[in-house]
């Protein structure tokens, strides 16, 4: 056919790509399909996009191409320059150098493994329910699910900095601005997901929210993490966000909630970290108590 003989003579490197991804904005075609609550829909045209937006577009676009034609000629594809990202290269040294201080083997493990699920959850449900997206549309990517431990033991070492000049507020103080912060991320939270209310995912984190919210009890180090958090949670959203390594729905760069939710969620790491670090030593105080009365 015509179609097969115009494929035929198009270049690999040259074919257009026609993934999907989520949206809510009302310039994108009406092909529509319904996923989790949330309305799928097609790319918008590259004539619907700013002209800053169209030139990213197409450098990504021209950066790509190249890449699957150097694939299909069997070439090796090295790194050039301008591939360099003097932002991401800062992050990394950051949180690796963060991570290299004050180590304590025994709690970062147990920090590590409890963000690595809750980041497996947090993904889980953001992909899925059309929050957001990443750009190879996995749901959600693997590649992403080992930076939340490391994040969350670099801002664990930002906390103890953050929570030297907390200590000079008083216990009311401290309290009245940890109730403050929490109600102010609680109201963003909600109204932020509306577009997603539908999906099962959205109720399981709110009840996560709900549990971490309700057992507060260290105030000083509970708001010292929440500001730890959001410090170093912004600087990973600008990347991810102004590099479309991921999309958020209403595509900010990036929203305030999801900077504050990285606030949050070292909160909650910690909370959970502590309540497994306190559940073992239960478990081998019993085992040794058990083990002197059989001997």
């Amino acid at each position: 056919s015509s179609r097969g003989a115009e494929r035929r003579r198009t270049p690999l490197g040259q074919r257009e790509n026609r993934r999907e991804y989520p949206a809510f904005s009302d310039a994108s075609p009406e092909r529509s399909s319904r996923s989790s609550g949330i309305l799928r829909r097609s790319a918008p045209r590259d004539d619907t996009l700013t002209p800053a937006l169209c030139s990213r577009s197409e450098r990504l676009r021209q950066k790509e191409r190249r890449g699957m034609g150097d694939r299909a000629r069997g070439r090796h594809i090295s790194l050039r320059w301008e591939d360099f990202d003097g932002l991401l290269v800062f992050s990394w040294v950051l949180m690796v150098g963060l991570g290299a201080w004050r180590v304590n083997i025994k709690r970062d493990v147990t920090l590590a493994l409890v963000a690595f699920g809750g980041g497996a959850i947090i993904e889980t449900w953001g992909t899925r329910s059309g929050l957001w997206t990443y750009f190879t549309h996995e749901e959600p990517p693997l590649f992403i699910l080992p930076a939340w431990p490391f994040a969350a033991i670099a801002t664990e070492r930002i906390s103890f900095v953050v929570g030297r000049g907390i200590k000079r507020l008083g216990p009311k103080t401290a309290r009245r601005a940890e109730v403050a912060s929490l109600a102010v991320f609680c109201a963003l939270l909600i109204n932020w997901t509306r577009p997603a209310w539908s999906s099962p995912w959205t109720w399981l984190a709110f009840a996560f929210v709900a549990i971490v919210v309700s057992t507060t009890h260290a105030t000083r180090d509970d708001l010292a993490r929440f500001g730890a958090g959001s410090i170093l949670g912004y600087l990973l959203e600008y990347w991810g966000t102004t590099r479309e390594c991921w999309t958020y729905y209403d595509h900010s760069t990036p929203p305030l909630t999801s900077v504050l939710s990285h606030g949050f969620a070292t909160v909650a790491f910690a909370r959970f970290a502590h309540w497994v670090t306190s559940a073992l030593s239960s478990a081998n105080k019993r085992r040794n108590a058990t083990g002197q009365l059989v001997g």
